[in-house]
């Protein structure tokens, strides 16, 4: 085949639902197979089961660019080696932009909490020896 290949079936992937949407790749809908619509990829074991999605499992890098950059939700992000962050925006300033690493408040509540509990911390853990945080009071 040449030239470009165009799904237009706007059907939304779901986790849970088997929705069968623009494009699924592998075992249809009743076995292993990925789904993907206009901006989502979802592994899924069958047609309701969401499972792991490997980018790169085996070998390579993954390269995450653009203005955007990179965010992680509800597993959070757990490094087998090292992170490298940098920022493209110079200064001493007090906010988001002018840091490589932000930490946020649980959840991302913003002011509406201001427990400790909520606050923005680091955790630093040496297994089996000791573990403790560095936090931010909200006042």
């Amino acid at each position: 085949m040449t030239g470009t290949l165009i799904l237009s079936k706007t059907t939304d992937a779901s986790g849970t639902a088997d929705n069968k949407p623009a494009l699924i790749v592998g075992g249809a809908s009743t076995g292993a197979h990925i789904e993907i619509d206009t901006n989502e990829i979802l592994a899924k074991s069958n047609g309701t089961t969401p499972t792991t999605l490997y980018l790169q499992d085996t070998t390579g890098t993954v390269n995450v660019s653009g203005s955007g950059g990179l965010q992680v939700f509800n597993g959070g992000l757990d490094a087998a080696s090292h992170i490298i962050a940098s920022t493209k925006t110079a200064g001493n300033s007090f906010n988001q932009n002018g840091s490589a690493i932000q930490i946020r408040e649980v959840n991302r509540v913003g002011k509406a909490q201001t427990a400790w509990t909520y606050a923005p911390k680091i955790g630093f853990h040496w297994s089996g020896k000791v573990a403790c945080q560095l936090g931010m009071d909200s006042g």
